[in-house]
């Protein structure tokens, strides 16, 4: 507000389930830039598809395999080091520690990670200046995400299909 005077903002509370599912017909377009590993999969994208609206998300994990891009959203270049840039991103907690002091040690963690972590701002800026000026587009990639949820979420997202895939995933660790 004090950087955008001009800018109507309005704070709801997101905990009365009533105000959630509502709210999402009042924006013309979603977005999630996130930059944190602990970050993996969102519903909140796929929400936004049902509700007909173009997603812009940072090009991050989950998002990935919920946001087509170019299709139902545009996905925003993010980076992480290389592993050749000196950065040392690496977890280690001794076995020696107690639970609390392992929670702060993966806090910490997560917490230089996402420091390290680059969204291309340039990217988000042009993705959504394209979307606020072409009306038709942000109908095109809306009408395509809420086709889309229609199909997958009965497909891939409900809990008895990620637990399955889940138990592959164990089976395959344990194998290796």
């Amino acid at each position: 507000m004090r950087y955008c005077p001009s800018v109507n903002v309005l704070f709801l509370d997101g905990g009365d389930q009533g105000v959630g599912d509502r709210v999402w017909f009042a924006a013309y377009i979603f977005t999630l830039l996130s930059d944190n590993i602990q970050e993996s999969f969102d519903s909140t994208p796929i929400k936004a598809m049902a509700a007909g609206l173009p997603v812009v998300a940072s090009d991050w994990n989950g998002y990935r395999d919920t946001v087509q891009n170019g299709i139902d959203g545009i996905l925003v270049p993010t980076w992480l080091p290389l592993p050749d840039s000196r950065s040392d991103l690496s977890l280690r907690i001794e076995d020696s520690l107690n639970n609390e002091d392992k929670d702060r040690a993966y806090n910490q963690y997560c917490g230089k990670v996402s420091q390290s972590t680059v969204v291309d701002v340039a990217a988000a800026a042009e993705a959504f200046a394209t979307l606020v000026n072409d009306p038709e587009l942000r109908r095109k990639m809306g009408d395509a995400g809420r086709a889309r949820v229609r199909v997958r979420v009965r497909c891939d997202y409900y809990w008895q299909v990620i637990v399955c895939f889940y138990q592959d995933l164990w089976r395959d660790l344990a194998n290796i």
